[in-house]
């Protein structure tokens, strides 16, 4: 199933962007490599925004959360459930 819904989809794709190109693998992985990383862009700006969040909550060495700490703490714990 990965293999017909994932991979063969994906080497059809090199394989076409390797006859567009003119018959060279090493633009053609170049090219497919910016296709992804454009497909999955908005993917990757969620998570950067997410782990800046996470990191904004992070404890300090002291052991004892700030105030502000708390506030956002239990805010996204509230709204996870």
């Amino acid at each position: 199933m990965w293999d017909t819904l994932i991979i063969e989809p994906m080497v059809n794709l090199l394989l076409l962007i390797y006859q567009w190109v003119g018959a060279n693998f090493g633009i053609a992985i170049i090219l497919f490599t910016i296709l992804i990383r454009l497909i999955t862009y908005p993917l990757t700006t969620q998570q950067m925004k997410s782990s800046q969040k996470m990191q904004s909550c992070k404890i300090p060495r002291n052991g004892r959360p700030s105030k502000k700490n708390i506030r956002m703490i239990e805010k996204n714990w509230h709204r996870s459930k």
